[in-house]
C-alpha cells in the first residue's frame, strides 16, 4: 500500500524525536520497534507524507476498517513510534506465500491419499474406503507392509508420477530452453494475467506437487520390504532395490512428460514464440550466443534468426523502414563477430544492449569505453532506441513480448494476495478439518478412515511450509565444491524419511496396545500428513533433471547420495527399534486397516 511523504523539520532528519499523522487515505501495519541493523539498512517502510506534531509521538486515527486512518474531526490514538514500526513488503509477500503454500498442501496431500486408496488401500484393505466401498478399485500398488508378495510398486508411486508430471508441466520458459526466458507460464499468451501469479505458481510447484509426491513413504516402504513382512520375517531385498529404481525412473519420466506436454501447449498458444525457438536452436548449434531478454523484434534481428516465415515478416512483425532500420542493421554488423558463447567481448555487448533497449539507461563507462576501442558505433544502437520512444505507431517493439511482461501490473497487488484474504481462506479450510475431526466419532472403518484422512489434511500444511523454509538454503553451502548442492531438500528429504520410519516402528510396537483413535491417529496423520508433506519427490525430480541438462556430474552423485541416506539412516533406525518384535508388520490391530 502506498504512503505519502514524510514532512520533516527544517533541519530535514527524521529521527526519533519527529512524528507523523498518516494522510487520512493511507493505511498502515505496526509491529515491534527494529534493532539497530534493520534501521541501518532501511529495511522497514517508512510513510511518505506526514504531518508533524509533538515530539516523540504518532497519532493514529480511529473510525477505520482493522485500526486504519479516518478524518481529521476523528477520536485519535498516542502510538510511541519507538513501539511499533511498519510491516515490510518481503515480509506480507512471504506471508501470504505460506499461507497460499498450506492451502495448495492440503489439496496434494488429499490428492495423495485418494491415490493411495484407489490404487491399492481397498485392495489389500477391503472396507475401509467408504467412497470405493460400491466401486471398483485398481489393484496396482502393494503398501510393502502386510503378509502378501511383492510391494515394489509401492502406495505412493502413482501420486508421485502425477505430482512429477504436473511439476514439469509447470516449469517456466527458462527450464524449457524457450524463446522469452522471462515468461513463468509457457502454455498461457504472454499477457494472461496469470503470468504475473507469481506466488500461486509457487503454491502450485512447493505447495500442491510437494505434497502430492512423498520421499518418506517411498523410502519407507523400501525399509520394510529390506526387513521382510509376514511371520516369516523373508526379505525382499532385489524387490526393494527395483522399488528405489523403479520410483527413480517413474518420477523422472513423468517430469520430462510434463515438460513435453508444456511444450506442446506453448507451439500452440504461442506459434510465432515457438518459431523463434527453433529458430534459436540452429543458431545455438552454430555457436552463437543468444540474448532472450532482448525485445522481441531486437532479439531476431540481432541474432539473425530465421522464422522460417516469408518475406517482410521474416522476424515475426513487419519490419520498420526507411533509416531507423540501417541504425540497427549498422549495429548488427558492427557486433556480429561478438556474439558468440565465450567470447572475451560477449558480456560489454550484452551491458551495452540491456541498458539501451532493455532498462533504458545509460551505457556502463567500462562498456563504452570497450565498444570505442572496438570500432563498435554505440551512437547507432542510442538512436535506434530513441526513434523507438518517437514513432509508437510503427515499430514493432514497442509491443515486444518482454515489454509486456515487464509493464504488466502485477495481480498479486490485488486483494487476494494480502495477509487478511489469504488467512481466511487457510483458516475455512482448517476449520473444516477440524469440524470433520471431532464430529466423526463413529467406530466403524469407514468414518475411521475418513477420520484419518482429515487429521493427515490438517497436518499437512506446517510440512510444507517448513520444506519451503529449508529450501531457502539450497546452492548456500559453504563447502568448497558443494555450492551447487540443494542441501534444503536434502534435508527435508532426511528429516522426513527419519520421522517416517520411527512413525512406522512406534506403530508397529505399540500394536495391540489397545489404544484409541487420538493416539494411533495422531502417529498416522503425522507420518501422512506431516511428514509424507514434509518430504518432496517432485521439486527433488526438477533437480536432478536440472542438473542433467547443465552439469551431469552433480546429476547422479545428488540423487545417489540423497536415496543412499535417506535408505540407510532408516534401515538404521528400523533394523534398531524392530529388533526382538517378533510380530509382523501386517499382524496389527484394527487400527491399522485404516492407514489411509
Amino acid at each position: 500500500m502506498e504512503l505519502g511523504d514524510i514532512k520533516h523539520d527544517n533541519d530535514g532528519s527524521s529521527g526519533a524525536n519527529h512524528t507523523a499523522i498518516l494522510e487520512p487515505d493511507d493505511s498502515f501495519d505496526y509491529y515491534p520497534s527494529p534493532s539497530d541493523d534493520q534501521q541501518a539498512n532501511h529495511d522497514f517502510e517508512t510513510p511518505k507524507t506526514a504531518k508533524a506534531t509533538s515530539p516523540g509521538l504518532l497519532r493514529a486515527r480511529s473510525g477505520s476498517p482493522f485500526g486504519g486512518y479516518g478524518r481529521e474531526d476523528e477520536e485519535t490514538a498516542i502510538i510511541d513510534p519507538k513501539e511499533c514500526i511498519p510491516m515490510t513488503k518481503s515480509t506480507r509477500k512471504n506471508i501470504v506465500q505460506a499461507l497460499y503454500i498450506g492451502i495448495f498442501a492440503i489439496f496434494g496431500s488429499l490428492f495423495r491419499i485418494l491415490a493411495a486408496q484407489f490404487f491399492g488401500e481397498e485392495c489389500h484393505n477391503p472396507g475401509t474406503v467408504g467412497w470405493l466401498a460400491s466401486g471398483s478399485p485398481l489393484c496396482v500398488t502393494n503398501s510393502g507392509s502386510v503378509i502378501e508378495e511383492g510391494g515394489i510398486i509401492f502406495a505412493d508411486l502413482p501420486a508421485n508420477m502425477l505430482g512429477c508430471l504436473v511439476m514439469g508441466f509447470f516449469a517456466n520458459c527458462a527450464d524449457l530452453h524457450l524463446a522469452v526466458s522471462t515468461m513463468n507460464i509457457p502454455w498461457l499468451p504472454p499477457t494472461h494475467a496469470f503470468q504475473k501469479m507469481t506466488l500461486l505458481h509457487k503454491a502450485i510447484t512447493t505447495g500442491f506437487c510437494g505434497s502430492l509426491t512423498t520421499l518418506s513413504g517411498w523410502n519407507s516402504s523400501m525399509v520394510v520390504l529390506l526387513f521382510g513382512t509376514g511371520s516369516n520375517r523373508q526379505t525382499h531385498v532385489i524387490n526393494a532395490v527395483f522399488g528405489y529404481i523403479i520410483g527413480m525412473e517413474a518420477a523422472i519420466g513423468s517430469y520430462i512428460a510434463g515438460k513435453s506436454l508444456a511444450r506442446r501447449f506453448y507451439r500452440y498458444v504461442n506459434p510465432t514464440l515457438a518459431n523463434e525457438s527453433d529458430a534459436m536452436m540452429v543458431r545455438k548449434e552454430e555457436g552463437v550466443y543468444l540474448n532472450p531478454e532482448l525485445p522481441d523484434f531486437e532479439r531476431r534481428f540481432l541474432h539473425d534468426l530465421d522464422m522460417g516465415l516469408v518475406g517482410e515478416k521474416n522476424y515475426g512483425e513487419t519490419l520498420p523502414v526507411g533509416p531507423r532500420l540501417e541504425y540497427l542493421s549498422q549495429w548488427r554488423e558492427l557486433t556480429k563477430h561478438a556474439r558468440r558463447v565465450h567470447h572475451p567481448l560477449l558480456s560489454s555487448l550484452i551491458s551495452i544492449e540491456h541498458a539501451l533497449l532493455v532498462d533504458h539507461t545509460a551505457v556502463p563507462s567500462e562498456a563504452e569505453s570497450v565498444a570505442h576501442t572496438h570500432g563498435w558505433n554505440v551512437s547507432s544502437l542510442r538512436e535506434w532506441a530513441r526513434c523507438k520512444h518517437m514513432d509508437h505507431a510503427r515499430l514493432p517493439s514497442l509491443n515486444s513480448t518482454t515489454v509486456l511482461l515487464k509493464d504488466a501490473k502485477s495481480p498479486e497487488d490485488s486483494i487476494f494476495f494480502t495477509i487478511p484474504y489469504a488467512s481466511a481462506i487457510c483458516g475455512v479450510l482448517v476449520a473444516i478439518l477440524a469440524f470433520l475431526l471431532v464430529s466423526l466419532i463413529e467406530q466403524d472403518p469407514y468414518t475411521i478412515t475418513d477420520r484419518t484422512v482429515a487429521y493427515s489434511m490438517l497436518l499437512a500444511p506446517p510440512g510444507a511450509i517448513l520444506r519451503w523454509i529449508l529450501s531457502q538454503y539450497n546452492g548456500k553451502l559453504t563447502l568448497d565444491g558443494w555450492k551447487w548442492f540443494p542441501y534444503g531438500t536434502f534435508l527435508a528429504n532426511l528429516i522426513g524419511s527419519i520421522l517416517s520410519i520411527t512413525l512406522i516402528v512406534t506403530e508397529y510396537r505399540l500394536a495391540g496396545a489397545g489404544l484409541n483413535f487420538w493416539e494411533v491417529g495422531t502417529i498416522r496423520a503425522l507420518k501422512v500428513g506431516f511428514v509424507g508433506s514434509l518430504t518432496t519427490v517432485s521439486t527433488f525430480v526438477a533437480e536432478i533433471h536440472g542438473f542433467m541438462k547443465e552439469h551431469t556430474d552433480h546429476a547422479y552423485p545428488y540423487m545417489l547420495t540423497t536415496l543412499f541416506c535417506c535408505g540407510s539412516v532408516s534401515c538404521l533406525i528400523f533394523g534398531t527399534l524392530s529388533s526382538g518384535h517378533e510380530r509382523s508388520v501386517g499382524e496389527q490391530n484394527d487400527y491399522d486397516d485404516d492407514e489411509y
